[in-house]
């Protein structure tokens, strides 16, 4: 496993991306070439094995379950890290548990 995926906790909204652009870079064969908001996943060389742990790697490191249907339909980077984002901010809240009509 990369580097970039060992490490977990909360991030801001750069530190997502930030990580995402690492973890692209690092499944994808760009050689020199930058990971930009462009870089399609799939043209770049992605699998769907490298797919999938970029998706587990951001619920481990961010809590964020996101399907595989949200790569293949935003395989460039920068919609894909949008829809991230957004996910990221109308997460639900926790569910409150309720005994015998009483929030706990």
């Amino acid at each position: 496993m990369s580097e970039s995926m060992e490490n977990s906790g909360a991030g801001a909204p750069s530190d997502v991306k930030a990580w995402l652009r690492g973890v692209w870079r690092d499944h994808l064969s760009l050689g020199d070439r930058p990971v930009t908001d462009q870089t399609d996943f799939f043209e770049s060389g992605g699998t769907s094995l490298g797919a999938l742990m970029i998706l587990n790697g951001l619920k481990d490191r961010f809590g964020l379950h996101v399907e595989p249907l949200t790569l293949l339909e935003n395989p460039a980077f920068g919609a894909f890290a949008g829809e991230v984002e957004r996910r990221r901010l109308v997460r639900p809240l926790a569910v409150v548990p309720e005994i015998e009509g009483e929030l706990l």
